[in-house]
């Protein structure tokens, strides 16, 4: 995946079922709610959605933005169940607030669950998201 030209955090959709997204610097609630809009919009009508989310670059995600987050993913957020979930380039940090991100979605939404797990390159992840698909 390509970071945007401007720089910024960015979303981009793949049919059927894939979301990618690139965090880059810092994550606001306003930039998390973009994000979820986004998910919410491509996954209408759909079983079910992969995301793929890059965060070599990520600095912070606001704890607000966090907090909307763990509301807005799971199926009553995102309107259809998520299948899995790939990290990319997750610094520790990282790995634990994605962790913590996750738990939470589970706890207050329930719905299936889903894997997360995380990788180095962008094509090791789209492997394991078409490993997915087509156990499923």
């Amino acid at each position: 995946m390509l970071p945007s030209p401007s720089g910024e955090s960015h979303v981009v959709t793949r049919d059927p079922d894939l979301l990618i997204g690139h965090f880059i610097g810092h994550i606001s609630v306003d930039d998390m709610q973009r994000i979820l809009d986004i998910q919410r919009n491509f996954s209408a009508g759909k079983p079910g959605i992969f995301l793929l989310v890059n965060v070599e670059r990520l600095e912070n995600i606001t704890p607000e933005a966090r907090r909307l987050a763990s509301e807005g993913a799971g199926e009553r957020g995102a309107g259809v169940p998520i299948l899995g979930v790939a990290l990319v380039g997750a610094r520790f940090h990282a790995r634990i607030l994605g962790a913590m991100v996750v738990r939470a979605a589970r706890i207050l939404h329930g719905g299936p669950p889903f894997d997360v797990r995380f990788f180095d390159t962008d094509a090791a992840a789209l492997a394991w998201i078409d490993k997915l698909r087509s156990a499923s």
